[in-house]
């Protein structure tokens, strides 16, 4: 069995996954965004953070393409 090397766009990519597990905070909206959507509010209170620290998690989720954004209203 030969095993070979990533190349440096996929290991790139791999570590920046990595990165997005790397917080607990980040994996529990994860985990609370499986099965269904949610907004910033019931994130919030789910997770037990502030409204503000879980936009700014979101907005590296999104950066990593691992979740989007959609407004509803003025959610």
């Amino acid at each position: 069995m030969t095993l070979s090397a990533l190349d440096e766009h996929t290991a790139a990519h791999v570590a920046e996954l990595f990165r997005a597990f790397s917080d607990t905070s980040r994996v529990r909206i994860m985990s609370a965004l499986v099965g269904e959507e949610k907004n910033v509010t019931e994130l919030a209170k789910l997770v037990g953070v502030t409204e503000s620290a879980i936009s700014h998690h979101m907005r590296g989720l999104r950066q990593l393409h691992i979740v989007r954004a959609r407004r509803d209203g003025k959610e």
